[in-house]
């Protein structure tokens, strides 16, 4: 009698179908989570790059920063501003105002992220507490940690006190700083402009 040196067809039935159950439940409970994430992170780069390009050539054009009223170089207010005439607001008016963004023009609301929080520009120091960014960077508040730490660690150094991509936890609606980033976390992520 043959000693068997292959599956037999039933064996490589039992076998093929483990494996489609394995890869269904990982499919099922990660992958589309993943999918989602990476969409989501690719969206917030693209915002941030559309956001450089428009501000560049608005400036190209007008020779100032949109918002920029005293023509000193610097938008100030809170990058996430409620205030009207914060020259942090009026980046965006001026922005669709002059038709590089999408909107209404007499709008100063910031856009909204995937996330759900607000993009805003601003100059200089976010937080009495951070020293990172000096001059001009965009904000997105309410950023997930798991997707501030992929940005971080694909784009820029994995520190959000340090590299062009800084943070800020939010803890109890208040900004914290933070040496490390927790998946668990809520974050303020600053991109040097």
């Amino acid at each position: 009698m043959k000693k068997q040196t292959a599956f037999t067809l039933v064996e490589f039935i039992i076998f093929i179908g483990i494996m489609m159950f394995l890869l269904s439940f990982i499919w099922k409970n990660q992958l589309p989570h993943r999918i989602l994430i990476a969409a989501k992170v690719n969206r917030l780069e693209n915002d941030f790059h559309l956001i450089t390009v428009a501000t560049y050539n608005y400036l190209e054009q007008y020779r100032v920063l949109p918002g920029d009223l005293n023509k000193n170089g610097k938008i100030e207010g809170r990058f996430d501003s409620i205030k009207a005439g914060d020259e942090s607001r009026l980046f965006w008016l001026y922005l669709r105002q002059a038709g590089l963004i999408k909107g209404e023009s007499t709008d100063q609301q910031q856009p909204i992220n995937v996330f759900g929080g607000v993009i805003g520009v601003a100059s200089g120091v976010v937080t009495s507490e951070f020293h990172g960014i000096s001059g001009l960077f965009i904000g997105f508040s309410h950023i997930p940690g798991e997707v501030a730490l992929i940005l971080e660690s694909h784009s820029d150094d994995a520190n959000p006190t340090t590299g062009y991509i800084q943070a800020h936890q939010i803890i109890s609606g208040k900004e914290t700083y933070t040496k490390n980033y927790s998946v668990e976390g809520l974050y303020n992520l600053y991109f040097a402009m």
